[in-house]
């Protein structure tokens, strides 16, 4: 599927990080639903496949691994930490993340309120109140300048999420970078098994 992997070896000790960038981030948030990109990576990780929350972070920590996502402006990631003999395993999770999320309505009405509360506490934080006056005047109502609201958390639904997650997460927007005790050959077989017939998607 054209999906490009960039490996650096370090055999020093037996762990390897592989982390999938998405060059799609927070500046691709719809008109009045800022956030969106932020929440739907947030919740990649609160369900997927036969995996509850709750069942997905056993099913890593039982591997002495760790896996986390994330959104930035620019970009978005998922990443992997993992003892050498249990990468296979971890990619499985990992790909069960990137491919299969679930977007429990249960877990986001949870982080909606728990955004909701970080919004009016940040009200009282100078830093947060400086962050956004001076986003706003650099870049107006686009780009960076647009900060996530009460209105905007309430019209972003498990739909838009879906949504975003389709047309954004795909091959096509992808790249995977390793580094630790593997080697280029070694881990693309891996990869291919599991991210091999991934959709390419379409440029969006």
């Amino acid at each position: 599927n054209g999906l490009e992997v960039v490996v650096v070896e370090n055999h020093e000790v037996p762990l390897v990080w592989v982390s999938l960038y998405i060059d799609r981030g927070n500046y691709t948030d719809p008109e009045g639903k800022a956030g969106l990109a932020s929440v739907t990576m947030d919740m990649l990780n609160e369900g997927a496949g036969e995996y509850d929350a709750a069942g997905l972070s056993k099913a890593v920590r039982s591997l002495a691994s760790s896996m986390g996502t994330s959104s930035a402006n620019d970009s978005s990631a998922i990443t992997v930490k993992s003892l050498t003999k249990n990468l296979e395993q971890t990619l499985d999770l990992m790909s069960l993340v990137v491919k299969s999320p679930t977007f429990p309505q249960a877990d986001w009405d949870l982080m909606r309120t728990k955004r909701l509360a970080d919004l009016e506490a940040a009200r009282n934080n100078p830093r947060q109140i400086h962050s956004r006056v001076w986003n706003k005047l650099m870049y107006g109502d686009s780009y960076n300048g647009r900060s996530t609201t009460e209105e905007s958390l309430d019209a972003i639904t498990l739909e838009a999420m879906q949504s975003w997650h389709s047309e954004r997460v795909v091959a096509q927007n992808a790249l995977i970078l390793v580094a630790g005790d593997t080697t280029l050959d070694a881990i693309v077989e891996k990869l291919e098994a599991r991210f091999g017939k991934w959709t390419a998607g379409e440029a969006a």
